[in-house]
């Protein structure tokens, strides 16, 4: 079968898309900090427990956000597999935008995965501060858990160190998730494209 209708189609497209600005946004942490449930949240705004589904690979979703008298921007969310060999995952990692680090409100020893990530990324993309070199922020995952295990004192010193922003936040609840998505956005878009009120994206 030949082409359709191709020729003049072609040019009235061409003149009438909007090219738009895509944040690539990566989700890591350790094994069973309910990373994909957030990603599943933050996407598609319902919760889905691990026990019905099947985890395979690195997930990829889009979410489109119109910002209130500014662009509207997608979020290309990468949710990372954890593994204990990071050499392997760096083809994920790269040519991102921005970091959510998760870690487990019940699991203390959850904030040692995202040490390693974060000196793997401060390899990756290195700042002249030390700091990483990416916007970031961490999810203090499983906020609606009655139970908690607090973090150790080489671990609240470690987090004083690299002044990341940290949010309680429930994927089950939909608790502070948002939140931390806006902080991101202020942090990755050019003060130019932060026209709006950050505070009315539906997210």
């Amino acid at each position: 079968m030949g082409p359709v209708a191709s020729t003049v189609r072609k040019s009235k497209v061409s003149e009438d898309v909007v090219t738009l600005k895509k944040i690539k946004v990566l989700l890591l942490g350790g094994p069973q900090v309910g990373k994909t449930s957030i990603f599943y949240r933050l996407l598609r705004n319902h919760f889905e427990p691990s026990e019905s589904r099947v985890d395979v690979g690195v997930n990829i979703g889009l979410k489109s956000i119109e910002l209130d008298g500014g662009p509207t921007i997608v979020i290309e969310m990468w949710d990372v597999p954890s593994t204990p060999h990071l050499s392997k995952a760096t083809t994920y990692l790269e040519g991102a935008d921005a970091v959510i680090f998760v870690a487990s409100t019940t699991d203390a020893s959850s904030c040692k995965h995202v040490q390693a990530y974060y000196d793997v990324l401060q390899a990756m993309y290195p700042s002249p501060h030390p700091h990483l070199g990416l916007p970031a922020v961490v999810f203090q995952s499983k906020a609606d858990c009655p139970v908690k295990q607090p973090l150790t004192a080489d671990d609240q010193m470690w987090h004083e160190q690299v002044r990341l922003d940290c949010f309680p936040v429930s994927a089950k609840t939909n608790e502070g998730l948002g939140v931390a998505l806006k902080l991101l956005l202020v942090h990755v878009l050019p003060p130019r494209d932060i026209v709006g009120d950050l505070a009315s994206l539906d997210v």
